[in-house]
């Protein structure tokens, strides 16, 4: 196998190793082309926090597709409800080595799942260097028809960035998208 081929097949993985496989069906016979008006319920938040900050990037994402979003659930036929299940901001650390390669830090976090990258010495330091965690964000979601009780589509994504904000947004986006199709109204 030539170097290339090795370098071509981590950068895939790199690219492709930062998102999860995603998930999500529709109830048979509903087509989402019918839903014109919906409301954003609760996203409530099973790890972590972030609740409020999707369910407006949900609003956001669909007032970006034409749609018209009620404030409130009550009354509307169509609500989109869901749960945060990973919401981990990223984490930036400074390492303070000494002169004989010592690190001294006075809390050590550890990371698990998330990609960490040393990004440099500190402005004005020699010796100190900040260290940056990945943040990671995961949502469940569905559409709940309020005047049958019926779920219609569910679906779930996680995604990791270099910052939550980054996360968050490509979650929303991804769902939106996989619940109304890529076009927009």
């Amino acid at each position: 196998m030539s170097v290339r081929s090795v370098a071509l097949a981590l950068g895939a993985m790199m690219l492709f190793g930062c998102v999860a496989a995603p998930r999500g069906a529709f109830r048979k016979g509903f087509d989402p082309v019918s839903v014109q008006e919906i409301a954003v319920g609760s996203f409530g938040s099973g790890q972590g926090s972030g609740g409020e900050f999707m369910r407006d990037l949900f609003i956001q994402e669909l007032l970006r597709r034409g749609m018209s979003v009620k404030a409130e659930p009550s009354g509307a036929r169509y609500v989109l409800k869901g749960v945060v299940s990973r919401f981990m901001p990223e984490r930036q650390f400074m390492i303070y080595s000494g002169t004989q390669n010592a690190v001294i830090v006075n809390h050590i976090t550890e990371v698990p799942g998330s990609m960490v990258y040393n990004v440099g010495p500190v402005f004005g330091l020699q010796s100190e260097q900040v260290v940056v965690s990945n943040a990671t964000v995961g949502v469940s979601a569905r559409l709940e028809d309020t005047s049958t009780g019926d779920v219609l589509w569910t679906g779930s994504f996680t995604y990791e960035a270099l910052s939550v904000d980054t996360a968050a947004q490509a979650v929303a986006r991804y769902l939106v998208n996989a619940l109304f199709g890529g076009a927009s109204r």
